[in-house]
């Protein structure tokens, strides 16, 4: 099935055409696949290895777009394939809850590879390809919320090591990044849990998962909810053990926690 009409009549433009309708196929699917290694210590890598395998069809949809006329006619065409793609795999799926979690997966796997290696490479093109990828899977699905973000926007966040799942958790109740909870959880991280002999790889691997953790819950049509459900089962019964000096108790709802999530968020973790 074209993806576009390849109207000029060169060989140049259909050496690129050709180029282009083959290597859309693998975007998204690639993407997919690197998602086991989107945690602190492998993403870059795995990045690069996806960018290096696509660069020749970033080259070539930068040539195409370049020679055509309708310039962004190609890429609205060429963003809504991506779309289209996932929606034929997804309406094979007999479960609901398969849907829910094939798409969440569709949906952290562009922001963190796809689009990112399109503005990575810079191209004319680049910018306005990533807004219709946006649009077009809106449209397709209009539950999800999919932002641009760049490599090193995500890979800093990795860095910056924040607390996602409590940060998620208190933006959902409006409150503040200096809030209480957040300063108590961060105190409590900082002080008790990075003395303790096992703290270093605890926090080591919340910092791996969280973003990707996250990233799924915000996709969710039951965002606010799965929020809201962390903040009762896990991090308020964890603050109000602070408070009691009760640190190994939380320790334990913490350690629960993550478990419970990945378990649930990113089960192809090992």
């Amino acid at each position: 099935m074209n993806i576009i009409n390849p109207i000029k009549d060169t060989k140049e433009y259909k050496k690129s055409y050709d180029a282009v309708i083959l290597g859309m196929k693998t975007l998204l699917t690639d993407s997919m696949d690197s998602m086991s290694s989107f945690k602190r210590n492998t993403y870059p890598a795995a990045f690069s290895d996806y960018f290096e395998k696509h660069s020749e069809t970033f080259e070539a949809i930068e040539k195409i777009y370049l020679l055509e006329d309708k310039k962004e006619g190609v890429l609205s065409c060429l963003s809504a394939s991506i779309a289209k793609h996932a929606q034929e795999e997804l309406v094979q799926l007999k479960r609901n809850r398969e849907v829910e979690k094939r798409l969440i997966e569709y949906t952290c796997s562009i922001t963190a590879y796809l689009n990112p290696a399109i503005l990575e490479f810079n191209g004319t093109f680049s910018s306005l390809m990533v807004d219709n990828i946006l649009l077009s899977w809106k449209e397709t699905f209009p539950k999800t919320n999919m932002k641009r973000a760049t490599f090193n926007e995500i890979n800093s966040g990795f860095r910056n090591k924040l607390c996602y799942i409590t940060t998620a958790v208190c933006e959902t109740f409006g409150k503040s990044d200096d809030c209480y909870e957040l300063r108590t959880l961060r105190n409590y991280r900082d002080t008790y849990l990075t003395a303790q002999t096992d703290g270093a790889d605890i926090i080591k691997e919340y910092y791996n998962i969280a973003p990707t953790i996250v990233n799924r819950i915000h996709k969710s049509p039951d965002c606010k909810e799965i929020l809201k459900q962390i903040w009762t089962n896990y991090l308020k019964p964890c603050i109000a053990y602070i408070e009691k000096g009760q640190n190994e108790k939380c320790k334990d709802i913490y350690i629960k926690m993550v478990r419970t999530l990945q378990e649930e968020y990113m089960p192809y973790w090992s």
